[in-house]
């Protein structure tokens, strides 16, 4: 591969590149290049080898049959590393999984809801107000929130893979036809804060996590002829999404990340996103009872139930918030054996917490959960931040192995399947029944199947309100 590289000009195979991966993300991952299939981690693959073997000495071009041929060996390089097939098959499944699913997650959720829970939602949260998490951000990356997010709708937009400052008029233009207002040379520092040089890839290319996380867009270094400015190259739309969403978070939590004990800001944002959890549920399901976590006393100690409770007669939905399940090389590289590790630490903890919270309730020893006591059918949920694939069949075996059988029904599902979900049950479904169904006879699937499964949307699935409203606050225009 590095022969063959080396015979095509770096800026022109890179351009190429970053076209595949913009037409990869608005498929949704489903893309050919002269028959060859092409994923997100192929494409990737091919930019850091190109990085690497490719020179600017070189003027040849490369055409969709020699895309094609590159992007064979890519596959072939996959499909013959040893280390890889050597591995047990659940951890090739996680690891597969990890380099395909994760990119057809939608883009606007993970916006929209970046957009609510710091704009919105953490400065109406009193036990997050010892960090302003606006200010931060900027502090941190030099621009705005809504700058960042402004400026990656305009990445989406680029089709060609290179991407100069905006000028003056462009950044106006953007401006008009928002609700912002957008600093001069904003632009260049979201660029900037979003882009690693090629030595920088191939210095990251020697760690664990996958260096286009880091810098999804190339800084050139390169001013081409007839411009007075540098050139930059969009390599990954996915990893640029990640950076300006769940990015942020990983950012704020390694600022304020001091080495033992609580991570301040991960405390806050915990306190945020449980109540982002109850919003949704609150917004959505009306003609339910919607109760938070209840403290009490027990064994002369004060004792916290599970994060939300939503009630109606007899039925009870108990729901456990974790804010961080996985860590981000887990999340980046798919290791089945760190997955595992980082559930042990998180998953585990709140299907113990579900467990002793329904004892409790049953037992009818304690006056604070009274208002609970006449619920005899549970259904029990664990939301995660992070999306976990497969998390139904990997949940239930790793509890399972852990703490043994479970005498209650038990889903794990991530926010933006929660999301889905809640937005898109119709009149004659109820979540208790939903969750009841998919318990009897779908128990280890993915909720993001099941809801497409059962809801059968014609033209694609609804936002939730709360998204759409965040969104359209934001971007008037769009509405």
């Amino acid at each position: 591969m590095e022969e063959y590289l080396a015979k095509f000009n770096r800026m022109e195979m890179l351009r190429c590149l970053a076209i595949a991966s913009y037409k990869i993300f608005k498929n949704h991952g489903d893309f050919f290049v002269n028959g060859v299939p092409i994923i997100p981690y192929i494409v990737h693959l091919a930019i850091l080898r190109a990085v690497k073997c490719c020179t600017q000495d070189i003027e040849r071009c490369p055409n969709d049959a020699d895309m094609a041929y590159l992007f064979r060996m890519c596959h072939a390089l996959v499909d013959n590393n040893k280390e890889e097939l050597s591995l047990d098959p659940l951890e090739l499944w996680m690891l597969y999984s990890y380099r395909q699913f994760p990119f057809q997650d939608r883009y606007f959720n993970a916006i929209a809801r970046t957009i609510y829970l710091y704009r919105d939602l953490w400065p109406t949260i009193n036990e997050a107000s010892q960090i302003d998490c606006l200010v931060q951000i900027e502090k941190e990356t030099g621009i705005t929130l809504n700058e960042i997010m402004m400026y990656f709708l305009g990445a989406m937009a680029c089709d060609t893979g290179f991407i100069f400052e905006y000028g003056q008029s462009d950044v106006e233009l953007l401006a008009k036809r928002s609700s912002l207002i957008l600093s001069q040379g904003s632009h260049l520092l979201f660029l900037n804060w979003c882009s690693g040089t090629c030595d920088q890839l191939l210095t990251m290319n020697k760690t664990q996590i996958p260096p286009l996380a880091i810098y999804p867009v190339i800084k050139t270094e390169f001013i081409p002829q007839g411009r007075t400015d540098e050139v930059y190259i969009i390599t990954s739309y996915e990893y640029l999404l990640q950076k300006c969403t769940a990015g942020i978070f990983h950012l704020l939590g390694g600022v304020f990340d001091k080495g033992g004990g609580d991570n301040l800001f991960r405390v806050c944002f915990g306190k945020v996103f449980e109540a982002y959890v109850g919003k949704l549920l609150s917004t959505s399901l009306k003609s339910w009872k919607i109760i938070p976590e209840i403290a009490y006393k027990k064994n002369k100690k004060l004792v916290c139930s599970s994060d939300w409770f939503v009630l109606k007669g007899d039925r009870l939905i108990i729901i456990d918030v974790k804010h961080s399940a996985l860590s981000l090389e887990s999340k980046t590289t798919g290791s089945f054996s760190k997955i595992k590790n980082d559930l042990s630490q998180n998953l585990i903890k709140a299907v113990k917490q579900l467990d002793r919270t329904i004892t409790d309730i049953q037992s009818d020893q304690y006056a604070e959960l009274s208002v609970l006591r006449g619920a005899k059918k549970f259904q029990c949920v664990v939301v995660l931040n992070d999306t976990l694939h497969n998390a139904n069949y990997i949940g239930r075996k790793l509890v399972q192995e852990t703490l043994g059988e479970l005498t209650f029904d038990l889903h794990v599902i991530n926010i933006g399947e929660l999301e889905d979900l809640l937005a898109n049950l119709d009149r004659k479904q109820n979540l208790f029944g939903f969750l009841d169904e998919k318990a009897q006879y779908f128990g280890e699937m993915d909720f993001k199947e099941f809801v497409i499964r059962k809801t059968r949307k014609q033209g694609g699935l609804h936002h939730h309100s709360l998204l759409s409203d965040a969104y359209g606050s934001l971007f008037p225009y769009s509405r």
